[in-house]
């Protein structure tokens, strides 16, 4: 059975549990990554663990495609970037990249810190200096996603794979999400749209070492595995883990610790009965 390492966010790589499982994947003891929330710079972040995207799966469940490798030097040059006629560009004293036309600024550029000034993103803005749209790039170039705005507040962003096509869609209102659209299918928010990804595959299994979203979009064939402890910073065990070991409503039916953290919870005052647990295997 495929074992698929499953983590909210690369913005969540210093947590011990999380590069754990981008490490097990590197290491061949799971077979694939997959990440529920889309990065404009993964091909670069998972480069620091030494990954290797022509040979390692790392799956984007957004755009629904695998990440392959990418060629940075196809990136946006900052002088290069298409802008309306008799535009120019001025770098502001904070580095701040300035798209200017006829004395009115109409965007702001942002580049990658660590490359020879690379488009990352464009921030378009209204004649009221308000955004109207945000175009977002890889390191290669390519568009990954555009965000649309109303009097400053988003109601809209779309995501791309490599190829620049369009795959899902996300629906703002009143600053909250109200709406994922892709492949032709609605649904109520990013975690049902993960959710229904992940029930596609029913005899993988996903594993997940956060008690975040991911809790969320969980299905039946996901198993917790809490690497870094089943204590917050009080002492106290973490509330999001008492509401999975009680909350019958939640997929997760497989919790992994440590010996001494399911000694502490056996002694606590939670009933374990409808969880099983298994231990962690030492390293």
């Amino acid at each position: 059975m495929k074992k698929i390492e499953v983590i909210n966010s690369l913005d969540f790589i210093n947590f011990g549990g999380v590069k754990k499982q981008i490490l097990d994947v590197k290491r061949g003891v799971s077979d694939e990554l997959w990440l529920a929330t889309p990065h404009e710079d993964a091909e670069r972040i998972l480069a620091t663990f030494g990954y290797d995207l022509g040979k390692l799966k790392v799956f984007d469940i957004y755009t629904q495609k695998y990440l392959k490798p990418i060629n940075e030097e196809m990136g946006i040059w900052w002088s290069d970037l298409r802008v309306p006629n008799n535009a120019t560009f001025t770098i502001k004293k904070n580095w701040e990249i300035a798209v200017m036309q006829q004395g009115h600024q109409i965007a702001r550029m942002k580049w990658f810190n660590d490359s020879h000034r690379i488009v990352k993103s464009v921030q378009w803005l209204t004649r009221e200096s308000k955004i109207d749209y945000v175009d977002i790039y890889r390191r290669d170039g390519s568009l990954f996603s555009r965000e649309y705005y109303d009097v400053g507040e988003l109601i809209q962003a779309n995501f791309y794979d490599n190829n620049e096509q369009m795959i899902t869609q996300n629906f703002h209102f009143e600053g909250a999400m109200n709406l994922v659209y892709s492949n032709s299918q609605k649904y109520p928010n990013s975690n049902e749209y993960v959710k229904a990804i992940l029930k596609e595959h029913p005899n993988a299994i996903f594993n997940i070492s956060q008690l975040g979203r991911e809790i969320d979009f969980s299905t039946e064939n996901t198993v917790l595995s809490l690497y870094d402890g089943v204590l917050n910073s009080a002492g106290d065990i973490f509330g999001n883990l008492e509401l999975v070991i009680n909350n019958s409503n939640i997929s997760i039916n497989t919790i992994r610790v440590n010996k001494k953290d399911y000694e502490l919870l056996k002694n606590s005052d939670l009933n374990l009965h409808d969880i099983n647990f298994e231990l962690l295997s030492e390293e």
